[in-house]
């Protein structure tokens, strides 16, 4: 028992030494003393790097104002990708750290804290380290870094943003599935080059919307492989507007093999989206289980869950959840589009 408390002891002192030298090796002499954070002009960030101590990463880059991707694969989300810019912008330094509690917050960011890299283009023009809350919670102690050595200012400083009653730490996370955009599609009808919409599970007729020009629309018949002379243009029109702001509900984060179950399944409906750009994005709609609760719109047992369902989107993998009430208006039979007369009642 005391050879552990010994060797306790030691892993201890060793864990404060250590952490000593991260944050004080070579120390910078920057102007300012290391209290510059903030970046005057966020349009000029290209690329904004953050990482922790788990070995999480996130890697935000713009492609055009307002549109942002997440670790090269998937879309950031704006709200978060705008608060953290604001914060960058008008972060300031509130006070030093007193010389009592100094020791104690570097072995905290040491052990604790998200290293923050800003590009302009391939050049890092700000780097530094976001740790814990103040003891008031309304202050973040934040450690300058130069972008050019690597080498960290003298000393942390706590910092806060004028008129916010808060401290900043929750806006630099490193979750990947909490930076992901929900959004699914958010388009408007010029912005729409073609939708095709199968069913495979069921074996339904599925139908393709061409459209090549403004107000001008063709429909295939995937089923008979043929092009419908007859076609309700507001119906499609309506159709088509209903694109705009379907999200899902939440990423999934259920076992590898039940992911891979599901999707090696059939899914009962699939949905192409190409852009008048020329981009892709498909969706895979798979049936969710349901519990001894749940009924269908007849009131009887049913399997399935009637109120949510699995999703793939681009073949990424990941199974998202989301709303028939969301999705319900996309998953039209080729008939919707026909003039009311042709309809088969």
């Amino acid at each position: 028992m005391k050879k552990n408390r010994a060797a306790f002891i030691i892993v201890a002192v060793l864990t404060i030494l250590s952490i000593w030298v991260y944050f004080h090796n070579k120390p910078a002499t920057f102007s300012s003393e290391g209290r510059n954070f903030a970046i005057e002009d966020t349009s000029q960030i290209s690329k904004i790097i953050l990482a922790d101590l788990n070995k999480n990463r996130i890697e935000l880059v713009k492609v055009k104002p307002g549109d942002w991707t997440l670790n090269e694969h998937f879309k950031a989300r704006n709200d978060a990708v705008n608060l953290l810019l604001s914060t960058m912008k008008n972060v300031k330094v509130k006070n030093r750290v007193g010389k009592n509690a100094l020791n104690g917050i570097i072995g905290a960011m040491a052990a604790k804290s998200v290293k923050v890299e800003v590009f302009n283009g391939s050049k890092c023009i700000k780097a530094y380290y976001v740790g814990s809350p103040t003891q008031d919670n309304l202050g973040t102690h934040m450690l300058l870094s130069d972008p050019a050595t690597g080498q960290n200012a003298k000393e942390p400083f706590a910092t806060y943003i004028p008129g916010f009653d808060g401290f900043l730490t929750p806006r630099y996370f490193t979750s990947e599935k909490e930076w992901r955009t929900r959004v699914v599609y958010n388009l408007i009808p010029p912005q729409i080059k073609s939708i095709e919409v199968s069913f495979p599970e069921k074996g339904e007729a599925g139908f393709l919307i061409k459209h090549p020009e403004k107000r001008k629309f063709e429909l295939v018949d995937l089923k008979e492989n043929r092009n419908l002379a007859h076609l309700d243009t507001l119906s499609v029109m309506q159709y088509m507007s209903y694109f705009q702001n379907i999200q899902y509900e939440l990423e999934e984060d259920l076992p590898s093999k039940v992911t891979d179950s599901i999707l090696k399944s059939t899914p009962f409906c699939k949905i192409n989206v190409t852009e008048a750009d020329g981009k892709s994005n498909f969706i895979k709609f798979y049936y969710k289980m349901g519990n001894e609760a749940s009924v269908d719109a007849n009131g009887k047992p049913s399997k399935y869950d009637m109120d949510r369902l699995f999703a793939e989107q681009n073949g990424d993998k990941h199974l998202i959840t989301m709303q028939y009430f969301v999705i319900g208006k996309l998953v039209q039979p080729v008939s919707y589009f026909l003039p009311k007369s042709l309809v088969k009642k």
